[in-house]
C-alpha cells in the first residue's frame, strides 16, 4: 500500500470511467455502467454485465470513512490559505463534485484543526524540552489585528532569540478601561 500522501490524484470525466468500466471485471462481457452514489469528490460506480455479474467500484480511498479527496481538497485549502468559498466555486464552474462549505467547516473543524494543533503541541514541547537547564534569550512580541483602538483579539508571540525558535504563541481577548 502507497502512503495516501504519495499517491497521485486525477481528474477524470465521467465517460471516461463509463469506458473503463464497460468491460466485466469477471468474465470481459459488456456492462451497463451506473453512478450510485457521490459524495462531494467521491463517486460510487457499479457495473452489471449482461451475465449478472455486478462491480462496485470508489473512485478513491477512505479514512475511516470519509472520501480522502474529500480531506484532502479541505486540507489543501487551509494550508495554502484559499479561500474556501473561490475555491469550491471554481470547482462547481468546472462541473467538478465537490464538498460544500459547510463540509469544510466540518473538516476542518473535526480533522484539520486537531491535526494542526496536536503537531503545534508536540514540536512546541520538543523544543521546550531541548532548552531545558539551558539559559534563554526570549523575545516576545504582540499584535492586535484591527485597526484604530477596537481590537477584541491580539496574539503574543515569545521566541528564543538564539535560534529563532517560537517557544509559545497565545491569542489573548484585549481589554480596554473605559474612562
Amino acid at each position: 500500500d502507497v502512503p495516501l500522501l504519495d499517491q497521485k490524484a486525477y481528474i477524470v470525466y465521467g465517460s471516461c470511467l463509463h469506458s473503463l468500466l464497460r468491460q466485466c471485471v469477471t468474465c470481459r462481457a459488456v456492462c451497463s455502467v451506473f453512478t450510485r452514489r457521490v459524495c462531494g469528490t467521491f463517486a460510487v460506480m457499479e457495473q452489471v454485465c449482461v451475465n449478472g455479474h455486478k462491480y462496485t467500484w470508489g473512485t478513491q480511498p477512505s479514512i475511516e470513512g470519509l472520501p480522502a479527496g474529500n480531506l484532502m481538497l479541505a486540507a489543501g485549502i487551509l494550508f495554502s490559505g484559499g479561500s474556501p468559498i473561490r475555491i469550491l466555486n471554481l470547482f462547481r464552474h468546472l462541473q467538478i463534485p465537490t464538498i460544500s462549505l459547510s463540509t469544510y467547516k466540518l473538516i476542518q473543524s473535526s480533522y484539520l484543526v486537531p491535526a494542526v494543533k496536536h503537531v503545534w503541541s508536540a514540536e512546541q514541547k520538543a523544543v521546550i524540552d531541548q532548552r531545558h537547564g539551558t539559559p534563554l534569550h526570549l523575545g516576545g512580541d504582540g499584535r492586535c489585528c484591527s485597526p484604530g483602538h477596537t481590537a477584541k483579539y491580539g496574539s503574543y508571540t515569545l521566541m528564543d532569540l538564539t535560534d529563532s525558535k517560537v517557544l509559545d504563541m497565545q491569542l489573548i481577548q484585549v481589554r480596554f478601561k473605559q474612562w
